[in-house]
């Protein structure tokens, strides 16, 4: 069995502190105009050609962003730089600042503009610092199941530059953006609904003593809920599926289709067809719709076992919802 390395996971939680100084110095310049700072973004052209156009720049990835500064000036974080790794003291020092920043309304055009925010990372820090804790109850697998989780949840808030300092980290995320983007906005939106039917239930009936209790005494609601979710998702996905299809054919009636292009419909074709016949053969076999696990998150028979991992390691929610210990 191959051992989890811990080691990612100071990886990831630097690579989280960077974004936020990141954005620190975006809010300087989006907001202040600042003409002694430079910012120099950095795009991923391997493979591609030298863009000619402003909309090629646009559909250029993000490797990076540098701030050069022209002469000195206070600005915000400027007392910490970009770094691979971060002391416990430069942790708690910039965890604090980004508390704070939560409630300034000057960094709300980041979920205005690129539809993510800090208490989205913040969050992503406590679940590294609360796996942290309970590796002592976790053999490698779990470990790193656990921790692939959280770093799935970082590569599905989509932020605009990602593999700061780390372009080891950067290959990973790059490589988990192409592939399991939809999977972790299918994640995050049934967290949201776990999340929001045990904060609205203890908003009407108190706390709950422990994490086992909350998700238990849910279970009914949050299985409904969940199906009815999967249920759309396959409808909508099936649906696509079938036009693209139906366009397809009729493009590959056209005089002037190439061999090689009408190959590559062909393939397209078979291969909506067999994702077709997927959902389909997972809707027959009823709920949860285990087959259709890698596709959409949380259907599994031990639910409530995987909903306790999710609440543990959510600190806020845990602190609204659960009584203290």
């Amino acid at each position: 069995m191959k051992v989890f390395d811990k080691s990612s996971m100071d990886e990831l939680e630097a690579e989280i502190l960077n974004q936020y100084l990141n954005i620190v110095w975006l809010e300087d310049y989006l907001n202040n105009g600042l003409k002694h700072v430079e910012l120099v973004i950095n795009f991923d052209m391997e493979g591609r050609p030298e863009p000619k156009t402003i909309e090629d720049w646009r559909g250029a990835p993000i490797i990076g962003i540098e701030v050069k500064i022209k002469r000195k000036q206070n600005l915000g974080s400027q007392h910490f730089k970009q770094q691979l790794y971060f002391t416990v003291e430069e942790y708690n020092s910039i965890y604090r600042e980004m508390e704070e920043s939560c409630n300034d309304p000057k960094y709300d055009f980041l979920d205005l503009k690129f539809g993510y925010s800090i208490r989205e990372l913040i969050c992503l820090l406590d679940q590294i610092t609360a796996l942290r804790g309970e590796l002592c109850n976790l053999n490698d697998k779990e470990g790193s199941k656990a921790y692939k989780e959280i770093l799935h949840q970082y590569i599905g808030i989509d932020t605009l530059t990602y593999g700061i300092k780390n372009p080891s980290l950067r290959q990973r995320i790059a490589k988990g953006r192409s592939t399991q983007g939809e999977y972790q906005k299918a994640v995050k939106e049934k967290k949201k609904i776990f999340f929001d039917l045990l904060v609205k239930q203890v908003q009407s009936n108190g706390k709950y003593k422990n994490v086992s209790k909350a998700v238990s005494k849910n279970m009914d609601e949050i299985m409904y809920q969940f199906r009815m979710y999967d249920e759309a998702w396959i409808q909508k996905k099936k649906k696509l599926s079938m036009a693209r299809i139906i366009k397809l054919n009729e493009e590959k009636q056209e005089e002037a289709l190439t061999a090689s292009r009408k190959v590559k419909m062909e393939k397209e074709i078979v291969k909506l067809s067999t994702f077709m016949q997927q959902l389909e053969d997972g809707l027959n076999h009823g709920y949860p719709f285990e087959t259709l696990d890698n596709i959409l998150p949380y259907n599994t028979t031990s639910l409530d076992d995987v909903l306790m991992k999710v609440l543990r390691l959510e600190k806020t929610i845990k602190v609204q919802c659960i009584e203290p210990s």
